[in-house]
């Protein structure tokens, strides 16, 4: 089975990265309407995150038949490594960096800055 970088992830589904996004009336379907809000017009809504079909580890519970908007959606991350440009290692140690201080997305994103941060604070504290 190939490597699935967003199954390891679920970072765009949890709230820490987005509060929100916006999808088609035929897609709000897959979202409870606690998630959901209206917005200006009859065919589109905002789904309020973290996203009700996120499981226990970051898990999408309807990954196989997710909506268009979330099969769409590729963060920088997931480019950079199906693009042959980041290796498994580094996009599995910059998703755990965000996901222990997320607050490191609000920096400009440098690949190698969240690296040596993962590396400074994160495998160095595994050693002691």
């Amino acid at each position: 089975m190939a490597k699935n970088l967003c199954l390891e992830c679920g970072l765009c589904c949890s709230g820490k990265v987005f509060e929100e996004m916006t999808v088609s009336l035929k897609e709000s379907k897959y979202f409870k309407s606690a998630n959901l809000i209206a917005t200006d017009t009859s065919s589109k809504y905002r789904v309020k995150f973290p996203c009700n079909n996120l499981q226990e580890g970051n898990k999408c519970s309807i990954y196989r038949n997710r909506p268009q908007v979330c099969i769409d959606y590729k963060c920088g991350v997931l480019k950079a490594y199906e693009n042959g440009e980041m290796h498994w290692d580094t996009a599995l140690n910059i998703i755990k960096a965000v996901k222990i201080k997320p607050s490191i997305l609000k920096n400009k994103f440098r690949v190698s800055i969240v690296e040596k941060w993962y590396k400074e604070y994160c495998e160095d504290s595994k050693e002691k």
